[in-house]
């Protein structure tokens, strides 16, 4: 899975924006943020982040798609969104080169203490692949998955599901109800080791051409900003 990461947050100034909540999300990694007058009384920042250019690993089996850039588009697009509704976000991860996962906990982390934990939100953005084989397979689908056991994490996944349902009409919808909710669980390093409410997204697969198809379409790459930026809205009014 690949991840891109951006925050958001209306830009005021630097005092101003300590004195309010900021909440992060990690998607490939973003992070949104509010201020308290505009949105639930909170300054709250989302981050998205994405797999780097050195990062081995993910692509089609015949190599021309790439979850790095598919992933950082994405997140672009994201961040831009969400400034133009007047957010400040940016990239968790700015670098083109890959930075290890325990970096990346520890920023996230460090704005968790600096702010407060409740204050802070990730969402990791990610292109899922059916096999290791090197080969095409036929899956498809959207998922989202949460740290084991019941989380802050769980209702942030619950909106991005109802975006999700929204923004992929006859497409398939992964879910695991075995623990009440519709999200997977997993003990990835950004869900388990970071102390506020996150969630990893799964946008189709890498290794089947239908599902190519839609993510590299105009209308696909629409249907996933959209999906995103939908989803940690509805988190952010609602976790005043």
């Amino acid at each position: 899975m690949a991840s891109p990461y951006f925050r958001i947050g209306r830009r005021i100034a630097q005092k101003e924006r300590t004195a309010h909540r900021r909440k992060w999300l990690s998607a490939t990694h973003f992070r949104i943020c509010r201020p308290v007058a505009k949105i639930d009384n909170n300054l709250q920042f989302t981050h998205i982040g994405k797999r780097a250019l050195n990062t081995p690993g993910k692509c089609s089996p015949d190599g021309r798609f790439r979850e790095y850039q598919y992933t950082r588009e994405i997140a672009a697009a994201v961040v831009a969104r969400l400034q133009a509704l007047g957010h400040d976000a940016e990239i968790l991860v700015p670098e083109f080169e890959d930075i290890p996962l325990a970096e990346r906990v520890r920023r996230v982390n460090a704005w968790c203490h600096r702010l407060g934990k409740d204050h802070v939100v990730l969402v990791s953005v990610h292109v899922d692949a059916a096999g290791s084989d090197g080969q095409w397979h036929n899956a498809t689908g959207w998922s989202c998955y949460t740290s084991p056991g019941q989380t802050v994490g769980d209702r942030l996944a619950d909106c991005l599901y109802r975006a999700a349902e929204k923004h992929l009409p006859g497409h398939k919808i992964r879910t695991d109800y075995s623990d009440g909710d519709a999200d997977k669980e997993a003990r990835f390093a950004l869900l388990t080791r970071t102390r506020c409410a996150a969630a990893l997204t799964e946008n189709g697969f890498q290794d089947s051409k239908e599902s190519l198809a839609f993510l590299e379409s105009p209308s696909g790459k629409k249907a996933i900003v959209g999906l995103h930026v939908e989803g940690i809205l509805e988190y952010l009014l609602t976790s005043s």
